[in-house]
C-alpha cells in the first residue's frame, strides 16, 4: 500500500568497515575484485525489521523529509535494497533510486576501473535496477536522482533499457513533492532539472539517521574552481537548531560522532573579498557541534589547503575543540589537483587564496606540516588530464608529491582522479586513460598509488576504528592486494614502454 518507495544501491548503504577513503572502494573493477571480497570489505548496513533502511545516504534521507510534508508517512518508505520488492505492489505510484555514479562514468571510477573494467558503483546500480519488481499489474514510474544523472543522460540508451521514466538533477528539498506529485499525475517530462538553490532554513531536517552520521552545516564553496560542480552553487548555511535537530537523529541511532559535510569549511560564512576563512564563525560552528549532549567526536568532510599554511593557529584551535590528538586523528578530504601553479591559474587561482599562487607547491607543504602536527590526516585529490594540461605541469605534481613524503613524520592519503568534464568545463574532453596517458601521467598515477599502499600498511589504522580480528583481516587483504595491484602498474607501464623514475630524475 506503499505510494512511494525510495531506494539506493549497495555501494551507498555501506560503511566500508570504517576505512579512511572506503567509499573509494566502490570504484574498483568487477573483473578484478571478487564479489566476495568486496561484500565482505563493503558489508551493507542491516535493515529494520520491516525492511526499511536503518541508515541511508544524507542526500536520500532530505528527499524522504521532504516529501513528508507533502505525502504521508505511510505512503513513503525508504527501502533496503534487499527487500525493495516486498513494497512495491499495485497501488505504488513511484520508485525512486538515488544514485551517486550509475554508469561508472565519475573520475574515481574512470581511473580506478580503466579500459572498459566495470566499477562496483556501476555493477550493483544495474543490479539493483534490473531486480526490481515489474509486471502487467504494476503501474508505477521509475524516477533515478541523485549526482549521476548526467551519466544517464550522456549514454541515454540506459534509459530505454532499464525502463527509466524519470530523471531528477538538482538540489530537491524543496521541490521534490511538487515534482512526484507531478509525476503521479502523468508528466511527460523525463529530465526534470532544479536550477534553484532552497534557503536551508526552509529545508526539512532528516526525519531518520544517515550514513556514518553525516548532516550538512553550509553548501556552495565561492572558489570557483572550473571543474566543480558545487562550487558553481550559491554559499548557504544551515541555522544551528536545523543542524542540531539532524545530529539529534543520529545520535539516537548510535551515531556519537558527527561527519559534518562542506564543500569548504574554511568557506564557512566567509565575507572577506580575498576569501580569508571567518575564524570566528568556524570555531563557533564547531564549538556548538561539540557541546551537544551525546557528541563524542567531529569531521569535517572537506577543506582547502591554503588556510591552514595561512593561520596555524586557526588549525590548533580547532583541533583543540574537536579533541584531535595522538589517540584521535582527525580526518579530511582536500583538493591538492596538481602541483603546477600554471594551471592552479588556469582553472583555480582562487582555491589557493589569502596567498599567492605562485607558491602553490610551498603552500602545500606548509599546511601538511601544520595539519599533521595538530593530529590531521589530509586525504589528498588530485586531478589527471586537465585540458591544456602540459608534461611539464605533470612532473611538478610527481615532484611535490615526494616533497611531501620527504617532510618529517608526514601522513597524508592522496588519490588521483580522471578528469570529467563538469562545471565550467562541461564540454571539455574527459581523460581517457588508455589514449592520453604518457610517462609523466603515469609515473604521477604509480607513484600515489604507491605512497597509498605505504601509507595504508603503516599509518591508516591508527584512523580505523574496527575490532583485532576485523582489522586483521582488511590487514591481510590490504597487503595481498596492494601488492598485486603495484606489479599490475608496473607490468602495464612497462607494455606501454614508461620508465619509473626515481626522484633526482624527475624533470622539474
Amino acid at each position: 500500500m506503499t505510494k512511494i518507495v525510495l531506494t539506493t544501491d549497495h555501494t551507498l548503504l555501506s560503511e566500508f568497515r570504517n576505512i579512511p577513503l572506503g567509499n573509494f572502494l566502490s570504484c574498483v573493477p568487477v573483473e578484478r575484485v571478487p564479489e566476495s571480497v568486496f561484500n565482505f570489505i563493503a558489508p551493507l548496513v542491516p535493515a529494520n525489521p520491516d525492511g526499511s533502511c536503518k541508515l541511508a545516504p544524507y542526500g536520500l534521507r532530505k528527499v524522504e523529509a521532504a516529501l513528508l510534508k507533502d505525502f504521508k508517512r505511510e505512503d513513503v518508505i525508504v527501502a533496503h535494497p534487499n527487500h525493495v520488492n516486498k513494497f512495491i505492489d499495485k497501488d505504488t505510484e513511484i520508485v525512486g533510486v538515488y544514485t551517486m555514479d550509475a554508469l561508472g562514468l565519475g573520475p574515481v571510477s574512470m581511473m580506478f576501473s580503466p579500459g572498459g573494467l566495470t566499477p562496483y558503483t556501476k555493477y550493483k546500480f544495474l543490479q539493483l535496477v534490473r531486480s526490481l519488481k515489474r509486471g502487467s499489474d504494476l503501474k508505477y514510474k521509475l524516477v533515478i536522482g541523485g549526482q549521476a544523472t548526467w551519466q544517464l543522460e550522456y549514454q541515454p540508451q540506459y534509459i530505454d533499457e532499464l525502463k527509466i521514466d524519470h530523471l531528477v538533477t538538482g538540489q530537491a528539498d524543496l521541490e521534490i513533492g511538487r515534482i512526484f506529485n507531478e509525476i503521479i499525475s502523468g508528466t511527460n517530462q523525463r529530465n526534470i532539472k532544479i536550477y534553484n538553490t532552497p534557503s536551508l532554513d526552509q529545508v526539512p531536517t532528516i526525519v531518520n539517521p544517515s550514513m556514518n552520521g553525516i548532516v550538512e552545516c553550509m553548501r556552495g564553496c565561492g572558489r570557483g574552481c572550473h571543474f566543480c560542480e558545487p562550487t558553481m552553487r550559491k554559499s548557504v548555511y544551515v541555522p544551528f537548531e536545523n543542524l542540531r535537530k539532524e545530529i539529534e537523529v543520529n545520535l539516537k541511532a548510535g551515531k556519537h560522532r558527527v561527519w559534518m559535510h562542506t564543500d569548504d569549511i574554511f568557506m564557512y560564512k566567509f565575507y572577506d573579498k580575498d576569501l580569508d576563512s571567518n575564524q570566528e564563525a568556524i570555531l563557533e560552528l564547531l564549538e556548538f557541534v561539540m557541546g551537544i549532549p551525546g557528541v563524542t567526536g567531529c569531521n569535517p568532510t572537506h577543506g582547502s589547503i591554503s588556510p591552514a599554511a595561512a593561520h596555524p593557529d586557526l588549525i590548533e584551535k580547532m583541533t583543540k575543540i574537536l579533541r584531535g590528538g595522538p589517540q584521535n586523528w582527525l580526518g579530511i578530504q582536500q583538493g591538492l589537483e596538481t602541483g603546477s601553479p600554471e594551471l592552479m591559474k588556469k582553472y583555480m587561482p582562487l582555491k589557493v587564496k589569502p596567498l599567492d599562487v605562485e607558491d602553490w607547491p610551498q603552500i602545500v607543504l606548509d599546511s601538511l606540516s601544520v595539519f599533521n602536527k595538530n593530529y590531521w590526516f589530509p586525504a589528498y585529490t588530485l586531478i589527471v588530464g586537465l585540458p591544456q594540461e602540459q608534461e611539464e605541469d605533470v612532473w611538478q605534481t610527481v615532484d611535490l608529491l615526494h616533497r611531501m613524503e620527504q617532510l618529517p613524520n608526514s601522513h597524508f592519503s592522496v588519490a588521483t582522479l580522471s578528469f570529467t568534464p563538469i562545471g565550467v568545463l562541461r564540454g571539455k574532453e574527459a581523460f581517457n586513460m588508455d589514449q592520453m596517458l604518457d610517462e609523466a601521467k603515469f609515473n604521477l598515477i604509480y607513484n600515489t598509488w604507491k605512497h597509498e599502499i605505504k601509507e595504508f600498511n603503516n599509518s591508516m589504522w591508527m584512523l580505523m576504528k574496527n575490532n583485532v580480528a576485523i582489522k586483521t583481516a582488511l590487514y591481510v587483504i590490504g597487503k595481498i592486494g596492494s601488492g598485486f595491484v603495484l606489479k599490475e602498474i608496473e607490468k602495464y607501464g612497462k607494455y606501454r614502454g614508461f620508465k619509473i623514475r626515481k626522484p633526482e630524475a624527475i624533470p622539474v
